[in-house]
């Protein structure tokens, strides 16, 4: 009996730590950017290897966290309603993560032109035509055939090719996606749907292809129309592919959701408990980014204008979102369960094969350009890849609300002017994967905003008398989640130096008076600030939100310097 308190006193510990949220530093601002960049040697690389991956995801992920006390421990308290998931280790005191070599905040802190988004992390407009364009190699192995090219610039692309039968699903799926993530704020590879006649294309003579026995020969002009012959030619005679333009620096290989690059210094963080990795979840949901894995990430050792070099982190191959698994749609059971799920498993051997999925028999591929992809039994929280993915089984709600801030922020000229960019033929087609994409949407914000008190945007401004404003958004009622009506705010304005309280109730506004600042001008002043929200709807949680504000002399003004958010 001893030892069994024993054990539960030193699980209480565990949990107490890893929900601690620390002590607010009033005198500093917040950090804003992750000192990941340091200069470091260049790490050994790693080669990708899909079949290890899909072992290691599988296997040994999964017989491995049982075994890791602290995760048994946290998922007891979790189960016992004692403590929420571990929280994420790279954030700052505003709860986000800084930007990094990881993630850089873009379109949801600070809105991008529609050009800035129709452009992407695009510098070219894809390979130069005007002159030849030589393979170099050719690409055989993952999910699509294709070639690694060299145009007459100079800039190396991959190439890569729709399946027979499913024209632009998975070049279109490409490209949007990519314009969405670099939006959102994660590296990825510039991205081009490219048009070509096959006479541009030189093939240079050391180039291979695979033979039937296991070796190689010299590719010729019949394997390259071999491998062209499936592919429709436009009314120029021109065919379409994907041309994903290669990353500068030196490739390190995949980095993984778990642990950390051992031999990259700068590489501080587990992976799995990376807010931006945890967040992209979410993201993923949103686009139907069910592959996204070890082998679909890469690692790049760059040298930047300061002479600094150190690892970057990129997402690559959207080819298997939006509905398309590349060279077809994907099934429907792609993001509702595992390919491999025991539960499911579990669930229809109990029931002696009597039971069915409910998308077992549906049929969402209205069009052979966008692929399978619907909105309808759409389940945000219950949305998964293909594979279990670390970062995103620890994913927390305040995870999620941070993924669900980014999705929020594109509105549906976004989508619809991201989406153009895939250059669909059918304007059916196109516009039925706008509306799902706006209606997915609207269902991540929903359920996600529902977990936490989503008051956000919080920010002091002198009015012209001098008075200090706290100001914030309700971002359910933004969303248009929540009617504009029977929406009140409780407020309880905390001098930390004088340890009085001010409360107020706001009955639609999202505004107040700071209380009068005692005392003389220069005189220092925090606030601690905590809200809560009640609304004539269901709808939502009871959470509160504390900000902290700092007065800073020399601005005459306050600065947010902390919020601490329940969830």
């Amino acid at each position: 009996m001893v030892k069994v308190q024993q054990l539960s006193i030193f699980i209480l510990i565990i949990l107490f730590i890893g929900c601690s949220a620390g002590t607010v530093d009033y005198d500093n601002s917040p950090a804003l950017r992750e000192d990941d960049r340091e200069n470091i040697p260049k790490p050994k690389g790693n080669n990708e290897d899909q079949l290890w991956d899909i072992i290691d995801n599988y296997f040994f992920y999964e017989i491995a966290k049982p075994l890791d006390f602290g995760w048994t421990a946290r998922k007891i308290g979790f189960k016992l309603g004692l403590s929420g998931r571990k929280e994420a280790d790279n954030l700052n005191s505003l709860d986000d993560s800084p930007n990094s070599t990881w993630f850089t905040h873009r379109h949801g802190i600070k809105r991008l032109s529609q050009e800035e988004l129709i452009r992407g992390p695009n510098n070219t407009n894809g390979p130069d035509t005007s002159g030849t364009i030589t393979i170099i190699k050719g690409k055989f192995e993952g999910g699509s055939l294709g070639f690694i090219v060299v145009d007459s610039r100079g800039d190396k692309y991959v190439l890569k090719f729709d399946g027979p039968g499913w024209h632009e699903m998975a070049s279109a799926a490409e490209v949007i996606t990519t314009k969405f993530f670099h939006a959102a704020g994660y590296n990825v590879p510039e991205n081009h749907i490219f048009y070509f006649n096959p006479s541009q294309l030189t093939i240079d003579p050391k180039v291979t292809v695979p033979t039937p026995d296991a070796k190689k020969r010299s590719m010729t002009r019949e394997d390259l129309k071999s491998i062209l012959s499936d592919q429709p030619r436009n009314k120029d005679g021109k065919i379409r592919a994907l041309a994903s333009k290669w990353l500068s620096g030196v490739p390190l290989g995949p980095f993984d959701f778990h642990g950390r690059r051992k031999d990259d210094l700068n590489d501080g963080v587990e992976h799995e408990n990376r807010r931006e990795l945890r967040g992209l979840r979410v993201l993923s949901s949103w686009l139907g980014d069910t592959d996204r894995r070890m082998a679909n990430t890469l690692d790049m050792y760059i040298t930047d204008k300061n002479d600094n070099s150190y690892v970057k982190h990129y997402l690559i191959d959207m080819g298997s979102t939006l509905g398309s698994n590349w060279g077809r749609p994907h099934p429907p059971k792609y993001g509702n369960e595992y390919a491999v799920d025991i539960a499911n498993i579990g669930k229809a051997f109990l029931m002696l094969g009597a039971y069915e999925d409910p998308w077992d028999d549906v049929d969402s591929v209205h069009y052979t350009s966008v692929g399978w992809i619907e909105s309808e039994m759409f389940d945000p929280e219950g949305w998964v890849a293909v594979y279990p993915n670390a970062a995103s089984e620890n994913m927390t709600y305040r995870d999620a609300y941070w993924g669900a801030k980014i999705v929020m922020s594109f509105t549906d000229e976004d989508i619809k002017n991201i989406v153009k960019t895939g250059k669909i033929s059918d304007p059916e087609a196109e516009k039925y994967l706008t509306r799902i994409l706006i209606e997915r949407r609207d269902k991540i914000v929903s359920h996600w905003f529902s977990k936490v008190n989503p008051l956000d945007g919080f920010k002091v401004n002198l009015d012209s008398t001098g008075n200090h404003i706290f100001s914030f958004r309700d971002l359910a009622l933004d969303a248009g989640v929540v009617g504009s009506t029977g929406n009140r705010y409780k407020v309880a304005v905390r001098n930390v130096k004088e340890n009085s309280i001010t409360n107020y109730e706001l009955r639609g506004n999202t505004y107040f008076l700071l209380p009068h600042i005692s005392g003389e001008k220069n005189q220092i002043q925090n606030f601690e600030i905590e809200l809560s929200t009640q609304r004539d709807s269901n709808w939502g949680s009871d959470k509160t939100v504390k900000v902290y504000v700092a007065y800073r002399s020399n601005i005459n003004s306050f600065e947010v310097v902390a919020i601490r958010r329940d969830s």
